[in-house]
């Protein structure tokens, strides 16, 4: 049997290669022609902390998920007794380019969605929420959620 071998130098032109062509790819998608909703369940508090109503632009790849059962699941998203950790709730604006991950993803049924690198981002609200609300999800879930309003185009 033959076997590859790769120095780490070779790893990173690999990484690098396939960065760039991604980047290739988001940046010649079709733009929206409609706003769209998406949804993103994280971990992190990481939006939560950036300026509210104040457009900055986000360099790294986001994907999110037109089903919000999806982003709350618990591999995305943080369930606490007492708190959720975090719901984001995305509005896609026209002009937005992103590509469907949807036969391209390990896990399809994500009905997932890449976003362009160097996306002007804008957070317009934050709230704790008492519960998640049933317009937004089926679920029956305990403690409070951190729902975070975001724009992106």
């Amino acid at each position: 049997s033959i076997y590859l071998t790769l120095s780490s130098d070779d790893l990173v032109k690999l990484v690098e290669n396939y960065n760039k062509n991604l980047n290739r790819i988001l940046k010649n998608a079709p733009p929206l022609r409609k706003a769209m909703t998406l949804f993103r369940g994280t971990k992190s508090r990481y939006f939560q902390t950036v300026d509210k109503n104040k457009p900055f632009v986000h360099k790294g790849y986001m994907s999110a998920t037109v089903d919000y059962n999806v982003a709350l699941n618990p591999a995305f998203i943080n369930y606490g007794s007492y708190t959720t950790c975090c719901l984001m709730v995305i509005n896609a604006l026209p002009g937005t380019r992103m590509l469907p991950m949807t036969g391209v993803s390990q896990i399809n049924s994500e009905r997932e969605f890449l976003m362009n690198t160097d996306s002007k981002v804008m957070i317009r609200k934050t709230e704790m929420l008492p519960r998640i609300p049933s317009g937004i999800c089926e679920k029956e879930t305990q403690g409070n959620i951190s729902v975070t309003e975001v724009f992106i185009g």
